[in-house]
């Protein structure tokens, strides 16, 4: 008995546009488009891993472009996940380009930006908070975001103008957890503070002068974290609050802990005590 036949692949060929020039107008667009991510509303997922976990979380993307060298890659990741959207072969050294790491890994997509405002920050049933304090650094900001998955924090908040978990180095740093989270983004940090305990929400910022964690006793949440900027802590309308403090007890002369090492360790101990 003759074995049936493989479905042919689901990548609709004319969806596929292949592009060989720097001059091409619509490559030139690009280029510029990806310089100026932060103000397009747009993310840019870099990466057969990071581009799969972003399709198996359900984000829709408007665009997938390709290497040339690499294409089974992205026909594999078309298939797979019956994408439909518009799809870019480039050339490598075009494709390299619009890479943002120094071994492109053959496969890029863009999406629109996963985030809420401030009128969505208060969801039933998505665990803790974590408030990133004008955090400079998108390594730290994405190694939160991956601490903050693993400890039941389901929700990001980031101020307009900071770096956000949604950017290109924090989303590679994060190894795709933020696509899992839900991002909010508010004009100022008070405005957050307000509706979190508004809503019963217990809030502790960390700072190096509060009360030792080893003191702490947490109960049932949900809880929100506040860790502050890497070089300056806190901002002043943090440390001005009434928010309660905590501080992570050291041995030895270690003065500080980088700002993602030390979410990640009260994240820990929050993260024991589920949310009502």
């Amino acid at each position: 008995m003759r074995a049936a036949a493989e479905p042919p692949p689901f990548l609709p060929m004319q969806s596929i546009i292949v592009i060989t020039s720097r001059h091409n107008e619509r490559y030139k667009a690009l280029v510029k488009s990806f310089a100026r991510q932060s103000e397009s509303g747009r993310i840019i997922l870099e990466g057969r891993r990071l581009v799969e976990d972003a399709l198996a979380s359900g984000i829709e993307p408007d665009l997938l472009i390709g290497a040339s060298d690499r294409e089974e890659d992205l026909r594999s990741v078309v298939d797979t996940y019956r994408v439909e959207a518009e799809t870019l072969i480039l050339p490598p050294d075009l494709f390299r380009r619009l890479a943002d790491t120094v071994n492109p890994q053959g496969v890029i997509m863009t999406a629109a930006k996963p985030e809420y405002g401030i009128d969505r920050l208060i969801v039933p049933d998505q665990g803790h908070y974590l408030l990133l304090d004008s955090l400079a650094d998108p390594g730290n900001v994405g190694a939160l975001s991956r601490s903050a998955e693993a400890f039941g924090f389901g929700t990001l908040v980031y101020k307009a103008g900071a770096v956000s978990p949604l950017s290109r180095k924090a989303l590679r740093a994060s190894m795709g957890s933020v696509l899992r989270q839900r991002v909010v983004r508010v004009d100022n940090t008070e405005d957050a503070l307000r509706v979190l305990i508004g809503a019963g929400v217990t809030v502790y910022a960390l700072d190096a002068g509060g009360r030792s964690l080893s003191q702490e006793s947490f109960e049932r949440g949900p809880y929100a974290l506040i860790v502050g900027n890497e070089a300056h802590g806190l901002s002043d309308s943090v440390k001005n609050s009434e928010i309660e403090r905590l501080s992570i007890p050291m041995r030895g002369n270690t003065e500080s802990l980088n700002a993602a090492v030390a979410g990640a360790i009260v994240m820990y101990e929050i993260g024991k005590h589920p949310c009502k």
